[in-house]
């Protein structure tokens, strides 16, 4: 009886080898072996590059033409907002000047009728803090609750516009007279105002002291100094025609124009 082994195999018999070569009958060719099939899979992370990555670090970013309008409108609003701010301001500025020019109309007397003019900072002068605050007191007074648009001093006198009840008028207090109404502006203005106590009674003295700089020569000295409420400091002018501005108490003078 044949007799087996535990692989079933007659054990008069080799045992069958398993060769991952095929077999081949003696004079044959060898068959080519059979391509791996082609991987369904795809390649690693370190050989693959997605085409979008790729081209997206080499196309050009897309201007967007709605931010730029955009930001051209936020950029222009304090630029168009400065440029009405200053119109309004220049405006107002030159409706005071065409009212001053009035003052003028009623003022026919000049320095030389009368004796003694006060010049610079004598005895009388209405840059003198004394005489300036006393004058200003006077117009207050005139003024019956209005509040001052400008004012302007040089030695001889004081001239001041204040509006009260909507309405603007002109007042002026002369070195050798009284504080006078001289009649309302040219025409109504909506300029602002500022209170009385921003007018510095030392502000006139200083600003002469400050422009003639120590000179007596006539032509550094101060002829008359002006303030607008709605720019708020002093304008300060020289018989020569030089400018200065400075802050409402008169110091921090500086010179226009360099």
């Amino acid at each position: 009886m044949t007799e087996y082994d535990a692989f079933g195999n007659p054990v008069d018999q080799a045992p069958l080898e398993v060769s991952a070569t095929p077999s081949v009958t003696p004079g044959e060719t060898p068959p080519d072996p059979t391509p791996a099939p082609a991987s369904s899979e795809p390649a690693t992370a370190a050989s693959y590059v997605p085409t979008s990555i790729a081209t997206s670090s080499i196309r050009r970013r897309r201007v967007n033409p709605f931010g730029i309008v955009a930001l051209l409108a936020v950029l222009a609003v304090p630029v168009v907002g400065g440029f009405i701010v200053y119109s309004q301001v220049d405006g107002t500025i030159d409706d005071v000047r065409k009212s001053f020019d009035s003052f003028s109309s009623f003022d026919t007397r000049t320095s030389g009728e009368a004796g003694g003019v006060p010049e610079d900072l004598e005895r009388g002068s209405m840059l003198r803090p004394e005489a300036f605050a006393q004058g200003l007191r006077e117009i207050r007074r005139v003024a019956d609750g209005g509040r001052p648009v400008f004012v302007r001093v040089e030695a001889q006198r004081i001239d001041l516009q204040v509006v009260r009840r909507g309405k603007t008028q002109l007042i002026q207090r002369r070195w050798d007279g009284k504080a006078q109404p001289l009649g309302p502006a040219s025409r109504s203005t909506g300029a602002p105002t500022m209170r009385w106590s921003r007018i510095d009674p030392e502000a006139p003295r200083r600003l002469f002291e400050g422009v003639r700089n120590g000179s007596t020569r006539p032509s550094k000295q101060l002829t008359y100094a002006t303030m607008f409420a709605a720019l708020g400091r002093w304008s300060a002018f020289r018989a020569d025609g030089t400018s200065f501005t400075a802050a409402p108490s008169g110091f921090d003078l500086e010179r226009k124009g360099g």
